[in-house]
């Protein structure tokens, strides 16, 4: 993936943390772009707030987005939707 690229979807989680420690900055840069994707849309559904804006400028990063969001939500309708049923 390209480096700009992969910082606009950095920037983008990050967008939902407020200031980040440098450790965690690191091991997002080290995630791949899906998982930062689901990552992001697990934290805005749990805290309703709404996603951030991933890049689409490309009709790859348009299909990597929308791709990934419809899968996420036809597996369980809200990707942060968990039971715990073991306690």
């Amino acid at each position: 993936m390209r480096t700009k690229e992969k910082s606009e979807y950095v920037a983008a989680t990050e967008s939902l943390f407020g200031d980040v420690h440098p450790e965690l900055h690191k091991a997002l840069n080290l995630m791949k772009s899906h998982h930062l994707i689901l990552l992001a849309k697990a934290i805005s559904d749990r805290h309703e707030v709404q996603m951030p804006k991933f890049p689409t400028t490309t009709p790859a990063q348009k299909l990597r987005l929308y791709e990934i969001l419809k899968e996420a939500k036809n597996e369980s309708g809200s990707i942060s939707t968990h039971t715990i049923t073991d306690q």
